[in-house]
């Protein structure tokens, strides 16, 4: 929650599992594997991931167990919840004993992704890079996204307090919020969308802070757009700056095209493949005024082409900046 540079990625994990031996041990793995440990505390755990809220916690997975827990629920019962809600999210399943894949039926076998036991974690180590770390973002540029993030949103909103968490890796296409805005993104060294997301009621909110006045419902809609529209492209804006010169030589881009599957009654969104998306969020509070924060999410999908190494220097666009051929805005 501070507003500083990163040093590694990493991706949030939902822990439910009511054995006294998993916690110690599941916390000692995540730091060693760069993961965030979301423990549950909900006793109906199956009601708590059914909450739309639930939605809005940016996982790159859920990690469950076998055994009942104090609700006599089992975790095969809660993933089967969690599929009927439409999520996509990898699901690792702890299995007593000496209990392997082959074990399960193959209705569990649908409902997992990985499964593991504590005497074999260094199996569940192997496998963590496969699901969450599939693709290999530098810490650097995650920092330059980070910071054109935040300068977009620090320059447009007057009176706005922007604060940005840290970013992390996501596995789940669920669409949480309410209002979604994206824009196509094609660079020399990367090709897919940039996406925002956020409460519609939020961004009414912003509108009221920002024009300090009221809106017919009509007006509301329309202004909403035009926010939207602006935030995102100020943001394609500044990631092309940062990440990109602007002579591209476009017979060497990527012209692989995936179609994007939305599916409105469960909220889902796909890009074609299932590589992780990279998940940045900001909290704004007014500076004058006292409200509920404003969660705004924006979220770089490179799933048509990734490759790190063609993005250009800062020295390259300091020199640019300096020589005219470049201005910033």
């Amino acid at each position: 929650m501070i507003n500083e540079e990163i040093t590694s990625i990493r991706t949030k994990i939902f822990l439910h599992d009511t054995s006294p031996d998993v916690a110690d041990k599941i916390r000692l793995f995540c730091e060693k594997d760069n993961l965030i440990r979301v423990k549950s505390v909900q006793i109906d755990v199956v009601d708590f991931l059914m909450n739309p809220s639930f939605n809005q916690c940016d996982l790159g997975a859920i990690f469950l167990s076998e055994q009942e827990d104090l609700c006599g629920i089992s975790g095969f019962h809660i993933a089967d919840k969690i599929h009927q809600n439409g999520s996509t999210i990898p699901i690792f399943m702890r299995l007593e004993g000496e209990r392997r894949l082959a074990d399960l039926s193959d209705e569990q076998k649908k409902l997992v992704t990985v499964v593991y036991s504590l005497d074999r974690l260094d199996e569940l180590e192997k496998v963590i890079d496969r699901y969450l770390f599939s693709v290999h973002y530098p810490v650097s540029v995650v920092n330059k996204i980070q910071k054109a993030c935040y300068d977009v949103l620090d320059g447009v909103f007057e009176n706005i307090k922007v604060t940005k968490m840290p970013p992390c890796l996501i596995k789940d296409f669920i669409v949480a919020d309410s209002f979604t805005s994206l824009i196509p993104l094609e660079m020399s060294c990367a090709k897919g969308y940039v996406m925002a997301q956020m409460q519609e009621a939020d961004m009414v909110k912003l509108l009221t802070f920002t024009k300090q006045s009221d809106y017919s419902a009509r007006e509301d809609f329309e202004h909403i757009n035009e926010m939207a529209s602006e935030l995102v492209n100020l943001f394609w804006g500044r990631i092309r700056f940062r990440l990109h010169d602007e002579t591209v030589d476009t017979n060497k881009v990527s012209r692989v095209q995936l179609p994007i599957i939305v599916n409105n009654k469960k909220n889902y969104i796909s890009f074609g493949n299932s590589n992780p998306q990279l998940c940045f969020r900001y909290i704004l509070c007014h500076a004058n005024v006292i409200s509920e924060p404003i969660v705004i999410h924006f979220k770089v999908i490179f799933n048509l082409y990734w490759d790190p190494s063609k993005q250009v220097g800062d020295d390259m666009i300091d020199r640019c900046v300096e020589s005219g051929e470049l201005e910033l805005f």
